[in-house]
This record gives C-alpha cells, sequence and structure tokens, in this order.
C-alpha cells in the first residue's frame, strides 16, 4: 500500500512534467539536499516548487520517496489545475491608463464635435472610439501581456466572427467599412480584447488590484534613437500651435501611431489622435491644452512615438530635440478710431518685432482686400495704407517673434 502510495507521488509529478508549458520548465537548482542535479524527478520537482504546487517538507528537505496521502495528492491535482493561464491579447485601454506608465497620467478621453474623423480609421488609426456615434476617441489599442486569462473575466472578448461596419461621410463623400475580428476594436468598449496566438514583439502588462482596477506597465520594447527635426508655426487650420515633426522612420504610410508623449521644461504630455496627432507627422494643440497654456514659452526637449511599423511590429522611436514655443498670445482688443487709424489695447510691453495685418472679412472663395501689411504699431494705433469702408468688418492679424499669432475681427461703422 505504502508502495502504491509513493508511486501515485510519481505519477503526479510525471504528469504535471509532461503536460507543463515548455516555457515554464526550468534547469533544477538544488535548493533541496535530497534531489541532486541528473536524478529523474529533478526538474519536475523544481518546477512544482516554482508554481507552488508543493514546497516539500522544508526549505532544505523535499523528500521524494515520502508516502503520499490520498488527500496531498487531491491537493497537488487541485494546485495544478488552478495554474493560472498567461496570454496575450490586443486591448482597447484608455488613454490616461495607456500613458500612466509612460510618465503622463494627466490625459483623457477626447470629446470630439468632428464625429466622422473620429470613426474613420484613416485619420484615427491606432485608437478606438467606445460610443457609435463617434463622440469621443477613447484611448488606445495595444497588446498586453495577461499573467492569467481568467483576470480578462467580466471583460468584452472580440472573436474572428464579429463585424461593426462603419458609415462616415468626409468632404461630401460616403464610405461605408466593415471591420472583421480584431479591428472591431476600433468601435468597442473599454478594456475590449482579442486574444493574440503568438507573443506580440512588445508589449504592456496588466495587472488587476483587488478592487478589479487594471492598470498597466510601460511598454516593455526599448526606445530606438532616430533622427527627427520638428518646425513650429503658428494659427493653423487645425490647432494654434502646429509641430510639423520630419523622420525617415515615419513615412506618411505603412504605419499607424499609437501615441505620443512630448517633453517640455522636464514634464512630459501625452497627445491624442485626431485632436493632437494629425496623420503621423503632424502634431498641434491649442493655447488651452496641455499645460492649461499651450506650452506657453517652454521648451520642447523630446518627442517619443509609438507606432506600429509596416511590418506589424511595435516600436518605440525617440529623439531629443530643443524647439522654444512663442508665449501664449495676448487678449487685445481693437476699435477704429476713424477710417484710416485703428487703437489697439493689450499689447504687450516685451513683444518683439511686432507687426499688425488688416483685412477686409469676406466670404470663402473670396480674396480679401489688405488695408494694412504687417505695419509696426505707433502710440498704440495702427495707421492703414488705404482707407475703412463703412458697414464691413475687418480681421487684424497679430505677429511678433515671441508670442503665438492671433486675430481680432472688429466692424467699421454700421454692419448689416
Amino acid at each position: 500500500m505504502k508502495n502504491s502510495k509513493w508511486l501515485a507521488l510519481l505519477l503526479v509529478f510525471v504528469l504535471v512534467s509532461a503536460l507543463m508549458p515548455s516555457a515554464l520548465a526550468a534547469d533544477y537548482v538544488e535548493p533541496f539536499t535530497d534531489v541532486s542535479v541528473g536524478q529523474y524527478y529533478a526538474e519536475p520537482v523544481s518546477w512544482a516548487v516554482a508554481e507552488e504546487i508543493t514546497n516539500g517538507v522544508s526549505k532544505t528537505e523535499f523528500a521524494p520517496n515520502k508516502t503520499c496521502t490520498r488527500a496531498e495528492i487531491v491537493t497537488f491535482l487541485y494546485r495544478y489545475y488552478h495554474l493560472a493561464e498567461p496570454g496575450y491579447v490586443l486591448m482597447n485601454i484608455p488613454y490616461a491608463d495607456f500613458y500612466a506608465a509612460e510618465g503622463t497620467s494627466d490625459v483623457d478621453a477626447v470629446t470630439s464635435a468632428t464625429l466622422n474623423k473620429t470613426r474613420t480609421a484613416g485619420l484615427a488609426g491606432g485608437s478606438y472610439h467606445k460610443d457609435p456615434k463617434g463622440t469621443d476617441i477613447s484611448g488606445v489599442v495595444y497588446p498586453v501581456y495577461v499573467a492569467d486569462m481568467k483576470l480578462l473575466d467580466g471583460l468584452k472578448g472580440v472573436k474572428d466572427t464579429d463585424t461593426v461596419t462603419i458609415t462616415v461621410t468626409n468632404r461630401g463623400q460616403t464610405t461605408e467599412t466593415t471591420f472583421t475580428g480584431k479591428d472591431t476594436l476600433f468601435e468597442n468598449e473599454d478594456y475590449a480584447y482579442y486574444k493574440l496566438s503568438e507573443a506580440p514583439n512588445a508589449y504592456k502588462t496588466m495587472t488587476k488590484s483587488a478592487d478589479g482596477k487594471l492598470s498597466f506597465s510601460a511598454v516593455n520594447a526599448a526606445a530606438k534613437k532616430v533622427d527627427m527635426t520638428a518646425e513650429l508655426t503658428y494659427g493653423g487650420h487645425h490647432t494654434d500651435v502646429t509641430y510639423k515633426v520630419t523622420c525617415d522612420a515615419l513615412p506618411q504610410s505603412g504605419i499607424t501611431v499609437n501615441g505620443v508623449v512630448i517633453t517640455a521644461n522636464g514634464t512630459q504630455y501625452a497627445l491624442r489622435h485626431v485632436y493632437e496627432i494629425w496623420r503621423v507627422t503632424e502634431l498641434g494643440w491649442n493655447w488651452d491644452q496641455l499645460d492649461g497654456n499651450g506650452l506657453s514659452g517652454k521648451t520642447i526637449t523630446n518627442i517619443t512615438y509609438y507606432i506600429t511599423n509596416a511590418e506589424g511590429e511595435y516600436e518605440v522611436l525617440t529623439c531629443d530635440v530643443k524647439d522654444t514655443l512663442k508665449r501664449k498670445p495676448a487678449e487685445i482688443t481693437a476699435s477704429f478710431v476713424d477710417a484710416n487709424t485703428i487703437a489697439l489695447t493689450g499689447v504687450p510691453a516685451d513683444a518683439q518685432n511686432f507687426k499688425v495685418t488688416v483685412r477686409d472679412q469676406v466670404g470663402r472663395g473670396q480674396t480679401a482686400t489688405v488695408f494694412a501689411d504687417s505695419v509696426a504699431v505707433q502710440d498704440g494705433k495702427v495707421v492703414l495704407t488705404t482707407p475703412a469702408v463703412e458697414g464691413k468688418n475687418y480681421v487684424l492679424t497679430f505677429t511678433s517673434d515671441n508670442y503665438g499669432d492671433s486675430s481680432v475681427t472688429i466692424p467699421f461703422g454700421t454692419v448689416e
């Protein structure tokens, strides 16, 4: 009887060692004085201890020939069948969760008035939105390592048979796109996931707290130093500040931008798709974004991109730069003194090379008339080179070397 019990223990370890994943098997390192390297059960013993199926009878003794009770055998089998099942998934990670381990968590979903752009993969690729109407851009789609797939219980799993059809109208052209399988994450809920059959080359590691809150590590891939240059311009079509990046490793097609972090004056700032990331290399923001002042007067010292390259591999590209932003524009008011003169208030005393251009306000497709072309301010006034016409609105554009561009529209006389 004792023999059969001893054999049962061996059968347990033989079964476990035969079934255990090869990735978890390890060479025996001799923590026990009664289990030597080379014995046929040495590696199964090492694995079983590492997986907390059994800990031997003491820190130094395993007792491989000890008689095993039925209760002990049941306990070993129970612990084995309840081992964690690790795996990899592609997951919808909210912006704050994605960026938290990359240096900044002061970022949230974007409320978007451009509902079609939010739902257009060519513009918002790498992101996802949870509202089918496209009212927001919610976060980033990125690979995640999960130490135990049971941690995903309660979250939505996406299958290969899933489909989502999105219809959008951009510039008068309506297109219908059907997404299948993992691509349906593009329009799906927070933390929705798709199981990956292979380990990705880069990923974040997910953990789950006792209260069920999920958190994510930094991307495990080493950042690759690349050459980048960037140009700051102001008063753009999409944003007050435009930051145009030039980099051979960032082609306009074939890659997906998962995220971007810029560092200014030692603080990291996370950027979001469509709102602050456009067409791979065009970054931008308004003066009320990022630090609340559009990084007014600060110096950008680093740009880091999180991308999926043309081969489907995940990369982190980084470059040190030195680009100092102009200061946030001052609030300048203007009013006509007469047809030839406009009075200004609020012009900063330290504004360098401050100039004003005045045009009449015209409709789309019409050409405006210039009434003053980049003229200096004299005694708080702008003198027009051509007299203004009553009953029209005029647009004043202010530029300087150290303040961002701004504009104001004022009437001359009564405008119907």
